[in-house]
């Protein structure tokens, strides 16, 4: 998930954030953009800031600390699907099974064909 910090080097949350990015490598996801000498779009109320294109509105100050030890998470190999651990169950659509850890107390004998 790519974003970007809009901060100061005079702001001392700014810089606690760029170091954030920099321990946790995650430098190569982050468009990085003092506002000490560039203009500040107008949405950008505070610095720091930090913008994605999966939000609507600027994150600001303290949650973009938040942000960011969430960010950190996103792409570790242990927190993706990985499909060579995925089973595949064939299912054959003549028959409904039963299974004991799906049915209820009331039927747990008996399986129903028909609706009707």
């Amino acid at each position: 998930m790519d974003f970007t910090l809009f901060y100061s080097k005079k702001c001392i949350l700014s810089i606690k954030l760029l170091d954030i990015i920099k321990n946790n490598n995650i430098s190569n996801i982050a468009i990085l953009l003092c506002v000490d000498k560039n203009n500040i779009p107008n949405n950008i109320l505070n610095i720091p800031a930090i913008i994605t294109k999966n939000t609507c509105k600027p994150i600001y100050n303290n949650d973009c600390i938040n942000f960011l030890d969430n960010i950190k998470y996103f792409n570790q190999t242990t927190n993706n699907i990985n499909k060579n651990n995925v089973i595949n169950i064939n299912i054959n659509n003549d028959v409904l099974s039963y299974n004991k850890y799906e049915s209820n107390n009331i039927y747990n004998n008996y399986t129903l064909l028909n609706d009707n």
